[in-house]
């Protein structure tokens, strides 16, 4: 790491001396093992070193970007020497910054030592592991593709203003998808997923089962009726109704007048047994980092808290415009300026387990999957439903051929149940979210 930071070092100077106003250096460097699974058998594997260094200046408040993927200094000096000239190019924007120097919490267990020396070989066996695994659970699973991915990255940042930080971080992603066939009938797509920060946590033979049993579960499988009522949504379903929700707090999407819910913080928006929390500091965390794609610590801070919409998601640029500070949120690599992202989001989890929600239910459907997600302007949403199954009288049995649909600012306020388990949903950033039961939607089966 030291290093990394040598090098951004390097190239702050650098613009600095060249009469940049601010200057910014993001550099990265790390190793990537990938194996992918496709059907039967191992498709491919591939072992990649990746490099990069993202660089900004301010100049006359103009701001330049530039990137490269070599570290040599001759080429960062090139760097340089084109942001500030994209600087000086570009329209001036009084909101252009860069933040000072803020204390930077240290997170911890996010790196593995023991897994400096992890191998292609390793990687290759937890990948037949997985599919074995899959196939020992019942002959009728059918495997579509899979993926065992590793990676040990490491992150540098330095600005002009006194901002500098360092870290390293190992990260195990696993993944299996496919189906069960029993004679014509096939069922739809499911699976399972799991991501750790250290060896002794990986777990494929869970994965590979919690995918074979979902989807032998749904053989048998009739067709669902039409009717206007209750659904129970796993967690995997709530985290694609929820992201809409998540995009319309960033302040990007406030501040150009695309998000719905701009300008209406401290407004009721769901039910007050609702509460989302976004937090970039747990320890081992998989969106965890001591310091944004900027240089700032992520700040916890609930989205919604007891139904009511309590905070936006901020990088520097778009606090900046408020007059208040970042939240820590800036995300992104060296390829690219700061976007704004959560980090690790948690939904609340209720005070019913998820088979209770279930034993309750006179009549509803209980959805694994949702192949649609939310419009994140208007809410609406329609989509048709992976893994269904019918309730009645507490009892599930599978169907298919439904649709369900309706709006997700609307049924934030139609929560009936919460369930104490949760699970981690690998998405657009880490959800741990519970099953959602929700009254008043529409079903359409065949």
């Amino acid at each position: 790491m030291k290093d990394l930071l040598s090098l951004a070092d390097f190239a702050v100077k650098r613009s600095q001396k060249m009469k940049a106003d601010e200057s910014e250096a993001y550099i990265s460097s790390g190793k990537e093992i990938r194996v992918v699974i496709e059907g039967k058998q191992i498709k491919s594997v591939e072992v990649q070193e990746r490099t990069g260094l993202g660089m900004r200046a301010i100049k006359n408040k103009g701001l330049g970007f530039a990137s490269t993927n070599q570290l040599e200094r001759k080429k960062i000096e090139e760097v340089v020497a084109d942001s500030l000239s994209l600087a000086r190019q570009a329209i001036p924007d009084q909101f252009n910054c860069f933040p000072g120097p803020v204390d930077v919490l240290k997170v911890e267990l996010l790196y593995d030592k023991e897994a400096e020396n992890f191998s292609l070989d390793r990687a290759l066996e937890y990948a037949n592991q997985m599919l074995q695994t899959a196939f020992e659970f019942d002959s009728r699973i059918l495997i579509d593709k899979g993926l065992f991915i590793f990676t040990n990255h490491q992150r540098a940042i330095v600005n002009s203003l006194g901002v500098k930080g360092a870290e390293k971080e190992t990260l195990f992603e696993y993944l299996i998808s496919g189906s069960a066939r029993e004679g014509e009938e096939i069922t739809s797509s499911f699976y399972g997923e799991e991501a750790v920060r250290f060896t002794n946590q990986i777990d494929v033979e869970k994965v590979a089962k919690v995918f074979a049993q979902r989807a032998i579960k749904s053989l048998g499988a009739r067709p669902g009726e039409s009717f206007l009522g209750r659904v129970i949504f796993s967690p995997q379903a709530v985290t694609g109704l929820l992201l809409p929700i998540i995009s319309s707090v960033l302040a990007e999407s406030v501040q150009s007048g695309i998000s719905p819910l701009k300008g209406r913080l401290g407004e009721e928006i769901a039910v007050k047994s609702l509460t989302i929390e976004d937090n970039g500091l747990i320890p081992g965390g998989i969106g965890s980092g001591s310091f944004d794609r900027e240089g700032v610590s992520p700040q916890p801070l609930y989205i919604i808290r007891n139904g009511i919409l309590s905070s936006y998601l901020y990088n520097t640029h778009t606090a900046k415009k408020e007059g208040r500070k970042s939240t820590g949120h800036a995300s992104g690599g060296s390829r690219s300026t700061p976007a704004i992202n959560p980090t690790n989001l948690f939904v609340q989890p209720g005070d019913k387990p998820y088979e209770e929600l279930i034993r309750e239910t006179k009549k509803g459907i209980f959805v694994t999957f949702l192949m649609a997600y939310p419009n994140p302007v208007s809410g609406d949403f329609s989509g048709a439903v992976g893994g269904g199954f019918q309730i009645e009288n507490g009892e599930m049995k599978p169907i298919n051929g439904i649709l369900v649909s309706g709006n997700i600012y609307k049924v934030l306020k139609e929560i009936s149940g919460i369930s104490k388990e949760r699970e981690l949903v690998l998405s657009a950033c880490p959800i741990t979210a519970p099953y959602l039961q929700m009254e008043n939607l529409s079903i359409v089966g065949n």
